[in-house]
């Protein structure tokens, strides 16, 4: 994310009018008939457990564009059938399974200045991806396609573009025996933001603007038709 934030900044893509967003796991139910598949607890399914961080990257990718409509639809088709539980995870089948959120969603974002973004999530579909998740950013001037399949941390940005007129595309090279510090870097970024330093943790207004969204989502779905934001 850091290496494709430069490469934006540097106006390797030019003007981004469009992203995809997705995570996408095949049979990855966190827990079929606990806490997480219980509306009033969980408050829904992959879309705010997954679907709100790669949308917040497309949007922090696209430059935080404000949110002019959503259209949705959500959809509960294997869960329900007892079936898509986590295999070996620490989230374990109750019997009597209960599944009162969705297991897939879908969304089309309108966003300002004409730009648009579509969101694809799901804890259990019948998809070659096993638990993949990325980000897809379409520019004027190149594009970029940041693809983690299964939580990998080297070959997952590819950048394309044009070199000497010839369509060219970049994979750059991160070293693997380099230590991640994971999470740990949200936790600085937060402190250097507290001391008045150069750290880009999130505002809570963006946080705040991510939670409308996913209500918006939601509502998207439920009612069958396009829910503005901007009125």
């Amino acid at each position: 994310m850091r290496v494709l934030e430069k490469h934006i900044e540097e106006g390797g893509l030019g003007e981004i009018y469009h992203a995809k967003a997705f995570w996408l796991r095949r049979s990855r139910i966190p827990g079929l008939g606990g806490w997480f598949t219980k509306k009033e607890q969980a408050g829904g399914g992959p879309l705010i457990d997954l679907g709100v961080h790669v949308i917040d990257m497309a949007l922090y990718l696209m430059g935080n564009p404000g949110v002019l409509a959503v259209s949705a639809a959500t959809y509960a088709e294997i869960g329900p059938q007892g079936k898509g539980q986590w295999a070996g995870s620490r989230f374990k089948k109750t019997e009597g399974v209960h599944y009162e959120v969705e297991d897939m969603a879908t969304a089309f974002i309108r966003l300002e200045g004409g730009k648009t973004l579509t969101l694809d999530v799901s804890w259990a579909l019948h998809t070659k991806a096993t638990d993949d998740f990325g980000v897809t950013v379409y520019g004027n001037k190149g594009g970029a396609e940041l693809y983690v399949e299964e939580y990998a941390s080297t070959g997952t940005l590819m950048l394309i573009g044009n070199v000497g007129g010839a369509d060219a595309i970049t994979r750059p090279i991160f070293d693997s025996e380099a230590p991640s510090a994971g999470h740990a870097n949200v936790i600085h970024d937060w402190v250097d933001e507290l001391l008045g330093g150069e750290g880009k943790a999130p505002s809570g207004e963006e946080g705040l603007d991510r939670t409308r969204l996913i209500d918006a989502i939601y509502k998207s779905a439920e009612e069958g038709r396009e829910i503005r934001l901007d009125q």
